[in-house]
């Protein structure tokens, strides 16, 4: 990079659905946004970096910025899935297109944008699920196995519990519920148990997933519906207050589901239960630029 080309830095929230990204100059204006496809490497490392590269295009197409920019670009990325440490290394050592990257999990890019880096707790509720609190500079972590595995209350888990109760309804083992006919009208399928497991076979927690919105809508207006996010509201409550056990400080939710789950748990936890500050894509460029100051000090020591 030629010395006289000035630096941007990038944001990168990558999860199991969306890759969110934001470009900033060095005085923190936000130039421009972009949005593509999943960046869970659990998912498929390429497929991740393939799409992180795409958000990044859109972004600097957004801020009209040519696209040879991309190698101007401080980038700093809290990726879903690099806990475990395969995918993280994969990630680390990408060949990527950028002037420096840096990349950890998305709970703690979440809590650097929510709290505007002060220390604090998030949930975040999307297609997965976790839990990340951060007080003096000691880290709790919980939740976020994956899926099916993991990931209560997410939008996946809300998907494949609505399909096991269809399964039990059909065969005259659970109570009947209205979710039966709303998800094969959205799949376009018959409401039989084969068609609805043949439909399945394979696919993604985003799929399962997509199914989210309708169970939300069945909410106190059906008995299976109702149990099935009961239970959730449940878990995050039993989360929130573990994240929260041995500190006075604030909660954010974060994620799809979030604005759904918040007045659910907000009589819970009062006060401390708070909306975010600024958006996981700015926690990400915090991140980014102290990691990068961290890196330029150590080269000249």
């Amino acid at each position: 990079m030629r010395q006289n080309q000035p630096l941007y830095y990038l944001g990168i929230d990558g999860g199991g659905s969306k890759c969110r990204a934001i470009i900033q100059n060095t005085e923190g204006e936000t130039l421009g946004e972009g949005l593509s496809g999943t960046a869970n490497p659990a998912y498929g490392i390429q497929a991740a970096q393939q799409s992180i590269v795409e958000a990044t295009y859109s972004a600097l197409s957004n801020a009209n910025l040519p696209s040879s920019t991309i190698n101007q670009l401080i980038a700093g990325a809290g990726l879903a899935g690099v806990d475990i440490q395969r995918f993280l290394k994969a990630m680390q050592d990408w060949q990527h297109p950028f002037r420096a990257w840096f990349v950890t999990h998305d709970l703690p890019i979440a809590c650097l944008g929510a709290h505007q880096q002060s220390d604090g707790a998030v949930i975040i509720t999307g297609t997965g699920s976790s839990g990340y609190a951060r007080v003096n500079n000691k880290e709790i972590w919980l939740g976020g196995y994956g899926f099916p595995h993991g990931d209560q209350a997410s939008g996946a888990w809300l998907g494949l519990n609505a399909l096991n109760a269809i399964f039990l309804a059909n065969d005259n083992l659970g109570p009947k519920t209205h979710l039966t006919e709303a998800i094969a009208q959205q799949l376009k399928i018959t409401t039989t148990n084969e068609a609805l497991a043949d439909w399945f076979v394979g696919k993604s927690s985003r799929v399962y997933a997509s199914l989210a919105p309708i169970i939300i809508a069945e909410y106190q207006q059906d008995s299976v519906a109702t149990a099935i996010i009961n239970e959730a509201i449940d878990y995050l409550k039993q989360l929130g207050s573990e994240l929260l056990a041995t500190s006075p400080i604030a909660l954010a939710l974060i994620g799809g589901l979030s604005h759904f789950y918040y007045d659910h748990l907000k009589p819970t936890f009062e006060h401390r239960l708070i909306r975010p500050k600024n958006n996981p894509e700015q926690g990400a460029i915090v991140f980014a630029l102290q990691e990068y100051k961290q890196t330029n000090k150590e080269k000249k020591q």
